[in-house]
Order: C-alpha cells, then sequence, then structure tokens
C-alpha cells in the first residue's frame, strides 16, 4: 500500500470513528419533558427551552465523554442565557452556571469530575463544564435532577433509576435512556 492510499484510508476511519461519537451526542435521548414545565407552586408554565437530555450517573468509561454528567440542551429557537441558574442533585449537592448562553440547539454537559472548561467546535457547539467536585458521586443510581433559573423557577427536571442512561438496554445501535420527566418540587 503506498503513502497515499494509506493515508486517504487513515482519514476515512478517523472520520468515520468521530461522525459515530457525535452521533452519540445528537442521538435523542429526550426525557419526555412536556412542552410546559412545573414551576415551584405547582403551576404549569411554558417551558424556556433548556432540556435535560441525558443522566449518565455511572462513572465508567464510554466512547465519547467518560464519568458521571448531566447532558442539557436548548431545544428553544433563540439563544438561552442559563449564567446563574442552580443545578441540583440528588445528594443535595447544587451547583451555580456561571458566564454561559447556549445557542439554539446547543449542548451542555456538566461534568462532575476536575478538568478544563471547554467548548467543542460544531454546529450547534457542545459546552463541557467541570465541577471538580470533592463529594462525587452526584447523581447516584436513582434520583431526581432539578434545574432553577435566576428568579427561582423551576426550568427542568428529571428522574431516572438504574443510572439513567447507562442502566437502560441496548436497543440496536442505541441506549435506551430510563428517565422521565418529573413534576416533583
Amino acid at each position: 500500500m503506498n503513502r497515499r492510499t494509506f493515508l486517504a484510508t487513515s482519514s476515512v476511519g478517523i472520520a468515520v470513528g468521530v461522525a459515530g461519537c457525535l452521533d452519540l451526542l445528537n442521538q435523542s435521548v429526550d426525557s419526555e419533558q412536556p412542552e410546559t414545565t412545573p414551576t415551584n407552586d405547582g403551576a404549569e408554565d411554558t417551558t424556556n427551552g433548556l432540556r435535560i437530555v441525558g443522566v449518565y450517573a455511572d462513572d465508567i468509561e464510554r466512547e465519547f465523554l467518560d464519568g458521571e454528567y448531566l447532558l442539557m440542551k436548548n431545544t428553544g429557537a433563540d439563544s438561552l442565557d442559563v449564567s446563574g441558574y442552580i443545578v441540583e442533585y440528588p445528594t443535595g449537592y447544587s451547583h451555580q452556571i456561571t458566564d454561559l448562553v447556549l445557542e439554539a440547539g446547543a449542548q451542555f454537559a456538566l461534568m462532575s469530575r476536575d478538568g478544563e472548561d471547554s467548548v467543542f467546535q460544531m454546529s450547534p457547539p457542545l459546552y463541557l463544564r467541570y465541577l471538580a467536585a470533592d463529594t462525587a458521586p452526584l447523581l447516584g443510581k436513582k434520583g431526581t435532577v432539578r434545574v432553577q433559573d435566576t428568579e427561582d423557577n423551576l426550568v427542568a427536571a428529571v428522574s431516572y433509576e438504574d443510572f439513567g442512561c447507562d442502566g437502560g438496554p441496548e436497543t440496536g445501535d442505541e441506549m435506551a435512556c430510563p428517565h422521565s420527566s418529573s413534576s416533583e418540587n
């Protein structure tokens, strides 16, 4: 095999591998959250576009992102400033998001472990933020995660069992994500 053929074949293999990893992020593992979300007083309010689309509670190695993390997405048509939003974990730990505006369709992975914040330059982008939580694991085998906006309104909530997206049965190339929206306060 000559050098040119080898390089072309290698490039195709790398492109297919990266595309497969990105497809995992783009799969809809939506938690069946309705177009309205509950507020603190139990009334229904229209969603602001932020959805929790994945709960990866098991601290394991994966194809793309390792460890324990939450995956959120701006499902709205406009940019969404989530600066100041509070993520409440089932263990009682909470985290305030700082300086983050999600473009329409952008995803946000909130990693429990230590690391350097970064952005995957794809369209729309994927933002990685690291908590460096010294009380990890923060999610556990089952629980409910809530996100409140700067006015203490509940904007997203999800309940999960069996480690969320890591605990479901495999269905072909996809992992069934066993969590559902929650209306608990």
